[in-house]
């Protein structure tokens, strides 16, 4: 059996405290789930040690006053009840936000926690409390792969590793990173409008600065036929952003902040890890040239001065748009030319350092135009 607040923990990181209870009322354990329903009595068989479903629209119809609101916290107290779980919308209407205000103050009077749950159907939602008191770890391996799901349409779908590492931070509730080998930072979210959302930005604060503090590093697993550590160059060798001493793993997920790796976080990245593994090796060849070991320089290293070069980048059909981009890539050393965009942007767009012989980047840029 799991307490409320391990339930809370992995299977609900994104609820928010509505009563200020005394710690010990959330490491009561949960028995079973009880959801309210429209007749009497509104819990039928309510049991010590059941946690009770609320949702806000049956709550207003069922209990319209305060008294009766009262009254209906009163009952779970005196029967057992291990807290209430209140379903509605993020922002109810005004009439619902009374209701939600007065339950959680009925709840803290009697010492009973109260906390709201968002965007979730009292159906599903008592299908995966159950789930979890019976069998915690296969619940959330449940869950986990709707995540994968996710993750794996929005890679087919071409979103990028912002839009993937987003979906992994709000199903977990904490601020992500994902590195390439070597340490170039590939994304960083913090998920927006949780509880947790504050202490997500100030993790993603320290972790953009030189510092770098600790996190829980999760090393992705290792990809047969992934890029190999270097890359020929006109001018020398290059280090590919997946080149580590020989270690074939093309990166980590990294778990920002310091609070400590719940089940939940450890099964949603072991499930995930491959995807993620995939989708850096699939875009690694897209990363800017000079992305190496440590930091990633945003612009190339010999400038200033730096000029901008921008020209039309023919579509898939009209060339081979990979091996263009690879061409453009030995037209300079790295650390006077620098490629952005992709495979799929519109525009080739070029960084490139100027000099006193050619302030304005000419030969530079008739080198691009011949391509």
């Amino acid at each position: 059996m799991a307490s409320l607040r391990e339930l809370v923990q992995t299977l609900l990181p994104n609820a928010v405290p509505l009563a200020k209870v005394r710690d010990e009322s959330m490491a009561r354990t949960v028995t079973w789930v009880r959801v309210m329903r429209m007749r009497l009595p509104a819990f039928d068989g309510m049991e010590s040690g059941d946690l009770a479903l609320i949702p806000l629209a049956l709550l207003t119809a069922a209990a319209p006053d305060a008294q009766a609101r009262a009254d209906l916290v009163e009952y779970l107290a005196e029967h057992g009840s291990t807290g209430i779980l209140l379903l509605g919308d993020e922002q109810p209407n005004g009439v619902e936000a009374k209701a939600r205000a007065e339950l959680a103050q009925a709840a803290e009077q009697n010492g009973l926690p109260c906390l709201a749950v968002h965007g979730m159907e009292s159906a599903q939602l008592e299908r995966s409390l159950i789930g979890a008191v019976v069998n915690r770890r296969a619940e959330l391996e449940r869950q986990a792969v709707g995540l994968e799901r996710q993750i794996a349409a929005l890679a087919l779908d071409g979103q990028g590793l912002e839009a993937i590492i987003g979906a992994l931070a709000a199903f977990i509730g904490r601020a992500v990173a994902l590195e390439a080998r070597g340490g170039v930072s590939l994304a960083v979210v913090a998920p927006a409008g949780l509880p947790s959302s504050a202490a997500a930005a100030k993790a993603v604060s320290h972790y953009l600065s030189k510092s770098r503090p600790t996190g829980q590093r999760i090393p992705l697993p290792a990809v047969p036929g992934a890029p190999e550590g270097e890359r020929e160059l006109e001018e020398g060798v290059e280090e590919s952003p997946l080149g580590d001493e020989g270690s074939e793993r093309p990166g980590s997920i990294i778990l920002l902040g310091d609070e400590p790796v719940g089940e939940r976080e450890r099964i949603a990245c072991e499930r995930v890890a491959p995807l993620l593994a995939l989708e850096i090796v699939r875009v690694a060849a897209e990363l800017p040239a000079n992305a190496g070991r440590g930091e990633a320089r945003t612009l190339p290293a010999e400038g200033p001065p730096w000029v901008a070069i921008a020209a039309r980048q023919p579509r898939p059909h009209e060339a081979d748009v990979p091996a263009l981009r690879r061409e453009l890539r030995l037209l300079a050393s790295p650390r006077r030319f620098m490629l952005r965009g992709s495979n799929e942007s519109l525009e080739v767009r070029i960084v490139a350092v100027a000099d006193a012989s050619d302030p304005g980047a000419a030969e530079s840029a008739r080198k691009v135009a011949k391509r």
